[in-house]
């Protein structure tokens, strides 16, 4: 095994965790390491992360993701406005005509 291949001959893949007791962190690992029949070489390329990280980094990462569901809710409502505009308007528009008759 060299740097950059497994015990398999497959290239590594360089991911990183984002589990509460290691976010942020970088391994190598095996392409085929959760399939059956793989080496399963995990090798870990960042220090142990910092016990202030871990307390902080979940809350972030929840807290980041509440906000991504509530853009895209908004989003989706926003497309909801345009014809809401539109037919205020045009129901506007009637009662002026009405009113000036």
């Amino acid at each position: 095994m060299d740097n950059n291949t497994c015990r398999c001959g497959l290239p590594l893949e360089l991911k990183t965790s984002w589990t509460d007791l290691n976010p942020g962190r970088r391994f190598l690992a095996c392409q085929r390491r959760r399939e059956v029949g793989g080496c399963g070489l995990f090798v870990w390329c960042d220090p142990s992360t910092c016990p202030r990280c871990k307390d902080t980094m979940p809350e972030l990462l929840n807290s980041n993701s509440r906000l991504r569901e509530e853009n895209m809710f908004l989003k989706s409502k926003n497309k909801e406005f345009p014809w809401k505009i539109w037919l205020l308007g045009f129901i506007c528009g009637v009662v002026i005509m009405w009113m000036k008759r």
